[in-house]
């Protein structure tokens, strides 16, 4: 099937073609970029996504970029055959930084703390982001108490501005408020979790950063009034500040 006939296909809805594209898809006799072209377009007709578990199961984690795509298809209907591929490319010491990396936030996307585990332990030994910030990868998907014990060995690098740079995107003080902001987003028990972290933390690190520990609690604040303008019901400030003080 040329290109143009799967372009047509796709731009005329022809969804009478999704059987004759994953029997192509299966036949393992065509181009892997050939191939990754029919399941991106396969998948755009709405073709069964548990179907292309077949193709999956053999290749070869991470050895081509035909096997993420298939990741960012099957992740979410097929968890338990995705997953444990992911979590091997972590603990192989033959795959590159690059490879650990989109493994590791195709894990914490899905809920796995081993994933975000992963980035941070990154963020920690190279003092950069393993990648940039504002990206479609949801990497605070994770339980926020398991996140927010593992952000507590780097959050000394938001008051030390020593460790900031530019462009903002690729600083790690940018990267690590992007995940708190988002793990505070998810509902009012997460948010005052990370409120108690930030001061719990503003407080730990008075001494050391006197004039930027400081800026943790205008995070938090700022955290609460974004959560209060998308939300139905949430208490006001005073409310959360006095339950704060009570987690002490």
């Amino acid at each position: 099937m040329e290109t143009a006939h799967l372009e047509l296909c796709k731009e005329l809805k022809l969804y009478e073609a999704v059987p004759l594209l994953l029997d192509k898809i299966n036949s393992g006799t065509y181009r892997t970029s050939d191939t990754s072209h029919m399941v991106s377009i396969y998948n755009k007709l709405g073709g069964a996504r548990e179907d292309l578990l077949t193709l999956f199961k053999k290749l070869i984690p991470y050895e081509n970029y035909l096997y993420r795509e298939l990741v960012r298809i099957l992740i979410e209907p097929c968890p338990a055959q995705v997953l444990p591929g992911l979590q091997k490319v972590l603990k192989d010491a033959a795959q590159t930084d690059e490879n650990k990396i989109g493994a590791a936030t195709f894990l914490a996307s899905a809920g796995e703390i081993t994933g975000l585990n992963y980035l941070i332990d990154y963020l920690k030994v190279h003092k950069k982001p393993p990648t940039e910030i504002q990206s479609d990868n949801q990497i605070w998907n994770v339980d926020t108490k398991k996140a927010l014990k593992k952000l507590g060995g780097v959050i000394y690098m938001v008051p030390d501005t020593s460790c900031h740079c530019e462009p903002f995107y690729r600083s790690p003080d940018r990267y690590i408020l992007e995940i708190l902001e988002k793990l505070a987003y998810k509902s009012e028990e997460d948010l005052l979790l990370v409120c108690e972290f930030y001061q719990r933390n503003a407080k730990k690190y008075h001494n050391a950063f006197p004039d930027t520990a400081k800026d943790l609690i205008w995070y938090c604040e700022n955290a609460i009034e974004n959560f209060r303008k998308n939300a139905t019901y949430t208490p006001d400030i005073k409310e959360i500040k006095d339950i704060l003080k009570n987690l002490g």
